[in-house]
């Protein structure tokens, strides 16, 4: 048990890149996540200029890594439970989805909708369910990113045999962690792990 509740706790780290349920949508999660950030108490400084497209969206330049990570991506969840497999095989299922913002101001914001862990230890079927959206900072540093938690928004909660129990997420901070962006795919990696995501 105690094994198994590390691997999940690393694992809601590195989804975090960090730190009760509805039917809300991806689309709406990513609304929610753009009007929190323009309500967060904390406006970070501009860390990289803004460079809209030609089309009006948020779609990088794929020339400008300092751009690079402006947008909407989604979390790829099949990555993550490759990743958190090869400490062993209690984790069966990632389901749900994450959605991080990168602001062009600097400001970070991720939006769980639903995302849920399930795995099993000695027979007994557990999930971890994380929904609602936290917000930070981030700063790009050539080949590097900065990630900072600053506000928590969103809840945990572990579920197994009936038993329901709220864990409040902390606020984390990765300093220097290497990534790679196109206009479509991203990999950051941090000390926890790696995370994929996609627009």
């Amino acid at each position: 048990m105690k094994r198994f509740s590390v691997l999940m706790c690393t694992g809601v780290a590195i989804a975090t890149i960090s730190g009760c349920a509805s039917n809300e949508p991806a689309e709406t999660a990513a609304l929610t996540a753009r009007a929190t950030l323009s309500q967060a108490d904390e406006t970070p400084s501009p860390t990289v200029a803004a460079t809209p497209d030609a089309a009006g969206d948020d779609a990088p330049a794929a020339a400008d890594p300092t751009s690079c990570l402006h947008g909407t991506w989604l979390a790829d969840n099949a990555f993550f439970l490759e990743r958190i497999q090869e400490f062993g095989t209690e984790v069966r299922d990632v389901s749900g989805q994450v959605l991080i913002t990168f602001e062009p101001s600097g400001a970070l914001a991720t939006a769980y909708d639903n995302w849920t862990i399930t795995g099993v230890s000695e027979g007994a079927e557990m999930r971890i369910i994380r929904h609602g959206v936290d917000t930070g900072t981030y700063e790009v540093t050539g080949a590097t990113v900065r990630l900072t938690e600053t506000k928590i928004g969103s809840a945990l909660t572990l579920t197994s045999s009936g038993m329901e129990m709220s864990v409040p997420p902390r606020p984390s901070s990765y300093d220097g962690a290497n990534y790679t962006c196109d206009a479509q795919s991203a990999e950051i990696n941090t000390a926890d792990g790696g995370l994929r995501l996609t627009r």
